[in-house]
């Protein structure tokens, strides 16, 4: 692979296109391991932010696959840096959905996301 993978680790924003109000934020972990955090603020939401977490694996260098355990099949992602900024986007999936993503500085890392982080790693992954 000529890319360096090592560039996708760190904490990031995303947004989902073309609603740029639907956000998250995720962290790749050294391992490639994906725990995101969706936003969900329907009025009938049982919490604000949805955890979730992935194995992900390098297809090529501009495909990755996300797996919520690893004997799925997962999803395929199509991935790309126009400078500083990731994009995600769907391949198998009608319509075809986008996700720009910024690498977040500590001081804009929201304040509950490391203890949620810690949380979610002090669980069993599969």
């Amino acid at each position: 692979m000529l890319f360096d993978m090592n560039r996708l680790i760190g904490t990031w924003s995303s947004y989902l296109y073309p609603d740029l109000v639907k956000k998250g934020v995720f962290r790749v972990l050294e391992d490639f391991r994906y725990i995101s955090f969706l936003e969900d603020d329907s009025p009938d939401a049982k919490q604000r932010w949805l955890p979730i977490k992935n194995w992900s694996e390098f297809v090529d260098d501009s495909t990755i696959r996300f797996r919520p355990v690893k004997i799925h099949q997962g999803w395929i992602r199509k991935f790309c840096f126009r400078g500083e900024t990731l994009f995600f986007e769907t391949i198998d999936s009608d319509p075809i959905k986008k996700w720009e993503c910024h690498r977040l500085k500590p001081n804009e890392i929201p304040s509950w996301f490391d203890e949620q982080v810690s949380k979610v790693l002090s669980k069993d992954w599969k």
